[in-house]
């Protein structure tokens, strides 16, 4: 994804990751993913890239894929990207990856297993639980890519709520029209 706006941009952007991601993804340019550093980054001049739902979502399984899932596991709306966007006053350019959930295929059913397992582990043991049960994944040949969406410019005096409401409107549309028909291996390999 960086790769795909530094050739839109010719910069490279700051990945906003979570912290105990930090350490590995620090060598490519990540920063923690706090509002604090997210400000100072675009006080520097750059494009930040921020995944509300981050790690959290990304590991719901493939029961979940292409769905956006707008509440934490606190049960909190996912409003922190737009407080963001509108106190450094950026635009957010929504994207979506075709057929990512179906770049990798799982030769053992690992998604049950894991899902009743990671009930007994809390947020970050049971994202590394979760990265060490998919390495039993593989690689599967389809057409991928990432696709971005209309920018989204925050509109004067617009809440967080509205903007928050707005993007994910736009977002899910972008992941429906560029997946239609949500996961499928073989369309994928079509």
């Amino acid at each position: 994804m960086a790769a795909s706006i530094y050739m839109t941009t010719r910069e490279l952007p700051r990945g906003l990751v979570s912290y105990c991601y930090g350490p590995l993804f620090h060598q490519f340019g990540c920063i923690a993913g706090s509002q604090e550093n997210a400000i100072q980054a675009y006080k520097d001049e750059y494009n930040c890239i921020c995944m509300p739902g981050g790690i959290e979502e990304a590991m719901q399984g493939f029961e979940s894929s292409y769905k956006l899932i707008w509440k934490s596991s606190s049960g909190n709306e996912r409003r922190g990207f737009a407080r963001l966007a509108l106190q450094a006053n950026a635009t957010i350019v929504p994207f979506g990856t075709r057929n990512g959930e179906e770049m990798f295929f799982n030769l053992i059913v690992i998604y049950g297993i894991s899902n009743h397992v990671e009930v007994f582990f809390f947020n970050n043991e049971k994202s590394c639980l979760r990265c060490a049960l998919d390495k039993l994944e593989h690689s599967c040949p389809v057409r991928a890519g990432i696709v971005f969406g209309k920018p989204i410019v925050p509109m004067k005096n617009e809440s967080k709520a509205d903007l928050a409401k707005r993007t994910k409107k736009e977002l899910q549309e972008l992941i429906d029209k560029v997946n239609p028909g949500g996961h499928s291996y073989m369309k994928a390999l079509q």
